[in-house]
């Protein structure tokens, strides 16, 4: 989180908030929300400076796309922003106007 006191991670149960210090652990979007994507890159998440929205992005191989999702921190608001086909999506960025 921009400020310190919450990371987020994709594990084997879906995309988790761990509170700091104590890493207690919340999952926010749990695995079958991916409906058979996975996280690409592992690790690819990121975590809006001025907003409560991370965002991520998944492929799914059987389609052949790739797709650029965000969620609220409290996992509401999960949508879609964003799928290419036969491309993948390496990085992602919050852009403040």
């Amino acid at each position: 989180s921009p400020d310190g006191t919450r990371l987020a991670a994709i594990t084997a149960q879906g995309l988790e908030i761990i509170k700091l210090p104590g890493l207690e652990r919340v999952v926010i979007v749990p695995k079958s929300s991916f409906a058979g994507s996975q996280p690409y890159p592992p690790g690819s998440l990121i975590w809006s400076r001025t907003q409560d929205l991370i965002a991520f992005s998944l492929r799914n191989e059987q389609l052949a796309q790739s797709q650029l999702w965000t969620v609220s921190t409290d996992g509401s608001k999960l949508r879609q922003i964003y799928t290419e086909k036969d491309a993948r999506i390496t990085a992602s960025s919050f852009i403040t106007r």
